[in-house]
């Protein structure tokens, strides 16, 4: 099906659904734009409603393009010109997928206890959440929990951040954080806070393996008072330096490393 005008409904949707949270969440839709993450589909279990394909996107990335074509519902070709104006990112490459959202792949309240994990409480940079999936998947973390406001995983900029990794690594949204660690401790789990102060353990000190979750806070404001309480104990990453603190993705990205050694 060919399409060449902007005020076309299917273009108009994955401008919205690229640009839009609130129409993420209402039609349990995302996108995901350029080869590289497009590629992505042949390779996990996204459902591809839409795609829509210009003539570069067909000439540059024709193994990418053909994955795409076999996987999708409908297919849209369109000019390089529209392609260009849907585009979210600064130089578009003509190719755009609308998923079916993903069901979380890891329970809050049932995790294998033979993994090792990281929990999240109100990240909410998309940059930060990007580097920190991408980390866990590099480290290959067991999983990844994450508070009811964090930013959502289908925000565009965490999909790029990501590079795919969002798709691929096991994730699991939780209504109470703090609520889900006291019953993950009662199975056997060890839960340590990560926060910024030097009374806290060392986290070189601590041993970290499987059976563990370190839980990373929000970016102005760490954790809260409920979660640390929730926790074993506290842990920190030594600093010898005059910063008061890491940025969360730093803090996340070195929290992993230790659980992964």
């Amino acid at each position: 099906m060919t399409v060449t005008s902007r005020d076309n409904a299917a273009v108009k949707r994955v401008r919205r659904l690229l640009s839009d949270a609130h129409a993420r969440r209402e039609t349990g839709l995302f996108v995901l734009e350029g080869a590289r993450l497009c590629a992505e589909v042949g390779a996990s279990d996204v459902t591809v409603v839409e795609a829509f394909i210009s003539p570069d996107a067909e000439a540059r990335y024709p193994k990418q393009v053909k994955a795409v074509r076999e996987r999708a519902e409908t297919v849209y070709d369109i000019s390089n010109a529209l392609a260009a104006q849907i585009g979210d990112t600064q130089n578009p490459q003509g190719l755009f997928c609308v998923c079916r959202r993903l069901p979380d792949k890891l329970s809050g309240g049932m995790l294998p206890l033979d993994g090792r994990y990281l929990a999240l409480e109100a990240v909410r940079d998309p940059g930060n959440m990007g580097t920190i999936l991408r980390t866990a998947e590099a480290f290959d973390l067991s999983g990844i929990l994450l508070s009811d406001d964090c930013v959502a995983l289908d925000n565009p900029k965490v999909l790029r951040g990501s590079m795919g990794g969002a798709l691929r690594l096991p994730t699991g949204r939780v209504e109470d954080l703090s609520e889900t660690i006291r019953l993950l401790r009662l199975q056997g789990f060890s839960v340590y806070a990560c926060v910024a102060d030097s009374e806290a353990t060392p986290i070189t000190d601590v041993k970290l393996g499987d059976g563990c979750i370190c839980v990373i806070g929000n970016e102005a404001n760490g954790l809260t008072d409920e979660v640390q309480a929730a926790c074993t104990g506290r842990v920190t990453i030594p600093m010898r330096g005059r910063a008061e603190s890491l940025n969360a993705a730093v803090a996340a990205c070195l929290t992993m490393w230790e659980l992964q050694k």
